[in-house]
């Protein structure tokens, strides 16, 4: 019975700190794994970084497409086959149909 409790005692402390699990050096590929995270996190911070401070990434929510993504598309969709038709079109383009002079408004 005592051969059992150090032989599960030994196998506790094969995870713990500088443990090597059948030849892998846990210890080494957790700092590592803390390493990559940290690029990670620095990376994603500068991304975002670069969208404006206020409205941030208009087209994505996440991994998703946007509420304003959706509706962007959905309007291109009204009035062309995919909303990358409209990437020609200055952002400032309006896209408003011309209205139509009412009697009062002509002068003759």
């Amino acid at each position: 019975a005592g051969g059992g409790a150090g032989g599960a005692g030994e196998a506790g402390s094969a995870t713990g700190a500088g443990a090597v699990v059948e030849g892998v050096d846990v210890e080494a590929l957790t700092a590592e794994s803390e390493k990559v995270r940290d690029e990670h996190r620095l990376e994603m911070r500068a991304l975002h970084g670069s969208f404006h401070r206020v409205w941030g990434q208009m087209m994505k929510a996440g991994n998703q497409n946007s509420r304003f993504a959706h509706q962007l598309e959905r309007y291109a969709c009204l009035y062309t086959s995919h909303a990358r038709n409209l990437v020609a079109y200055s952002p400032v383009k309006s896209y408003r149909g011309l209205s139509d002079s009412m009697p009062h408004d002509q002068t003759d």
